[in-house]
């Protein structure tokens, strides 16, 4: 609270200080954004708190990927997904699965609502180099864009035909090397079109400490558009896109173990010495007392046997397991069982395809705009597991979504416009994940597994499930003098849960043109996806099998959000400052059935209440030099345990040091350095977590420079000084390197 205390105090200065400077204004047109009110408005019009990614940015930034370039904007927060993989995407501290992404105004296709990954994979399948602009809207938006907005929205927009063109890049860095093409056809009578080409491939690596690979292959994205126009303001846009990857991993070298010895269960306890306490296992010798609390392990000569747990032989002298299945039998299969583990060669594929599709139709009169676009597409994804040989665990599953849009703003004069629209849409999943949840049950295939206790034999099964979503939204933009006032109300009518209403109330008042007051109160909501309402997944995790259940009595998650900000620009500087205030109520979470089985259930466990203060400032120093610096402190919590919520810092803070030499192809040049403090994550083992907290700060450079009329190199470094930190996803430095040619 003294931060929070000692930020305003510092902002009331600062506004103190640019009122009295004389310094030269930095003339900049106005920003048009169209994702905050679905209408066009200004950026400082506008009531929400946004950013907005310019392509200006893009380049300087010398980003490679979306991830690389959301990290660096205030109240964002990336970090690699703990499972499954991909990247957390967090607005203001709220879940990766509550932040809806958008392309062009479309929800995304993944395998968002059959693994429960969210748009953790999403984001890094999205080829940036399409992108023109990317606006970023904080805060819960459900009263205009329904489920999935609760953190906010990203609105990725794409680049649209401009000129008859031609261009090319690459880019390498340490782990992949991705090529990409781009092909404008200009405007061409009536029609202009546009195709996008992107390559990578990923390259094979082993894991520190074991030898064990990455997850490695090739990714193909392909985009096709095409306009046509009947006028200026009135014309169809078609497109469609493709994606496949293919992926493998493998352990490699049989004569290493995959995992380490003191990870396993059982064990041998040490010679002399003390066994793993509070963990599985371990392998040692004699004299020892033997594992306690866990499961497995041979007892050693002269000491205690496994109390409490499965398995064990007594040592001499000892005691045996009472009350407790397992004894010689146990122990000796365990044993035998991790040995086998070290010899076995291990491989891992995965295959993902989609494919979208969809046309639109934009139109504009004297009083009134309409837009309407249908859309639609599949998302088939395929993994196996082969042990020695043979497969032990194979998983298949496609996603299709179907949808239509519809809206039209209504200019009723020149201070007031009202905006009507609807949306339809359909979600159908079907595969391994739902099991034997879903509707119309088939056998899949009949599978036999190495286990602790032997090779067990299952069957897999396939069903499918579909939800779909009806709404209705309505707002309405008023400039009464100095304030603008958008009331905004939105109906959905959830095929499994039934209506629900969301509202919004926004206000911008502009007591003169450098400030800028902005408020905001509302509601946001986010239905239960398929997985977590039929998921019935039995999938093999490194040596066990994970069961996961869906809970089809879910309740939706919703949310309570205030927030108000002051925005300035004076002269050469620009400041802002923000409080929010997120109360989410029925948060669902996996709650342990069976700690020992590895047995879990989505649940509504869970309240959170998300606070801070986001504060940015930055000064043009001069015509070439920038400085930036963005904080945002944090307080998000559980409430029901009161415990800090993890994969989150208390603080972050990014300064920028800017240099552009003004031409449209010349030199630019960022130095950063982030520094993140009381990060909050999960430690110790799985069985006895141990929450702990790190500060850490890492400092980056990215510079571009044009060499000829459409030719430009760039490169970045990041984590200069190669700090690593695994439990904070610092794994060290990585340098990317690029160019970029424009025919």
């Amino acid at each position: 609270m003294k931060k929070i205390k000692l930020g305003a105090f510092l902002l009331c200065a600062l506004a103190a200080t640019v009122s009295q400077s004389e310094a030269k204004d930095v003339f900049m047109l106005p920003e048009v954004v169209v994702t905050a009110t679905h209408t066009e408005n200004t950026l400082e019009k506008v009531p929400v708190t946004m950013q907005v990614i310019t392509q200006k940015d893009i380049k300087r930034s010398g980003a490679y990927d979306l991830r690389s370039l959301l990290r660096h904007e205030t109240g964002i927060m990336l970090k690699t997904a703990l499972r499954g993989g991909g990247h957390e995407v967090m607005i203001r501290g709220v879940d990766s699965d509550k932040t809806l992404i958008l392309i062009d105004g479309r929800r995304m296709i993944d395998e968002a609502d059959s693994s429960g990954l969210g748009n953790k994979k999403g984001i890094d399948r999205i080829n940036i180099n399409e992108i023109e602009r990317i606006e970023i809207v904080k805060g819960p938006s459900s009263a205009l864009y329904g489920s999935d907005a609760i953190g906010g929205v990203i609105h990725i927009i794409t680049k649209k035909s401009k000129e008859k063109s031609t261009t090319i890049g690459a880019t390498r860095t340490e782990t992949d090397a991705t090529g990409w093409y781009r092909f404008d056809s200009g405007r061409q009578g009536n029609i202009s079109a546009t195709a996008d080409i992107k390559v990578n491939k990923t390259f094979r690596d082993k894991i520190a400490e074991y030898e064990k690979s990455n997850n490695y292959g090739t990714d193909q994205n392909y985009d096709f558009t095409m306009n046509y126009f009947m006028d200026d303001d009135n014309y169809f846009t078609a497109y469609y896109n493709y994606y496949s990857r293919h992926g493998q991993g493998d352990n490699g070298d049989p004569k290493k173990p995959l995992v380490k010895t003191d990870g396993m269960p059982g064990g041998m306890p040490g010679k002399g010495g003390k066994p793993n306490v509070g963990k599985p296992g371990g392998m040692g010798g004699m004299s020892g007392n033997s594992n306690a609390g866990k499961s497995g392990g041979m007892g050693g000569m002269s000491g205690n046997p496994n109390a409490g747990m499965p398995g064990g032989m007594p040592g001499k002298g000892g005691k045996p397991n009472a009350g407790m299945p397992g004894g010689n039998d146990m122990g000796m299969k365990m044993m035998k069982w991790k040995m086998e583990e070290y010899k076995a060669v291990k491989d891992f594929s995965d295959h993902y395809q989609k494919q979208t599709y969809g046309l639109s139709y934009n139109g504009k009169k004297e009083n009134y705009t309409w837009h309407i676009q249908a859309y639609g597409g599949t998302f088939d994804w395929y993994d196996d597991y082969v042990r020695n040989g043979r497969l032990e665990d194979i998983n298949e599953n496609q996603n299709k979504l179907y949808a239509i849009e519809g809206q039209t703003t209504i200019i009723v004069n020149p201070v007031h416009r009202i905006t009507l629209g609807g949306e339809y849409v359909y979600n159908f999943v079907k595969g391994t994940n739902l099991g034997e949840k879903g509707k119309n049950i088939e056998k899949y295939k009949d599978l036999i597994t190495a286990t602790p206790m032997g090779d067990e034999s299952h069957t897999k099964y396939m069903s499918e499930e579909n939800i779909s979503t009806r709404a209705i939204y309505l707002q309405d933009e008023i400039s009464i003098g100095k304030f603008f006032l958008v009331p905004a109300v939105r109906y959905d009518y959830h095929s499994v849960f039934g209506g629900h209403t969301s509202w919004k109330w926004g206000m911008t008042y502009m007591p003169t043109k450098e400030l800028r007051v902005k408020m905001n109160y509302g509601d946001g909501f986010k239905a239960p996806s398929v997985c977590q309402l039929y998921f019935d997944i039995r999938r093999l995790m490194g040596p066990q099998y994970v069961t996961v259940y869906g809970n089809p009595d879910l309740k939706p998650e919703k949310s309570k959000n205030f927030d108000i900000s002051v925005e300035m620009n004076k002269g050469q500087w620009n400041t802002s400052l923000t409080y929010f205030d997120n109360h989410i109520d029925n948060l669902i979470k996996s709650e342990a059935l069976d700690e020992v089985n590895h047995i879990y259930q989505f649940k509504n466990i869970s309240k959170a209440h998300i606070k801070g203060i986001e504060h940015a400032l930055g000064y043009h120093i001069n015509d070439f030099l920038e400085f930036r610096v963005a904080t945002t402190w944090t307080t998000a919590k559980d409430d029901i345990s009161g415990e800090y919520l993890m994969q989150r810092p208390r603080m972050t803070q990014l300064y920028q040091l800017m240099y552009n030499d003004g031409k449209d192809n010349g030199f630019n040049a960022t130095l950063w350095c982030e520094r993140y403090r009381d990060f909050y994550y999960t430690g110790g083992s799985r069985m006895h977590p141990v929450i702990s907290r790190t500060s850490y700060h890492i400092f980056g450079l990215t510079m571009s420079q044009g060499i000829s009329s459409g030719t430009r190199i760039f490169g970045t470094i990041e984590n200069i000084f190669d700090k690593k930190d695994l439990n904070a996803d610092i794994e060290g430095r990585f340098c990317t390197i690029g160019f970029e040619h424009k025919f």
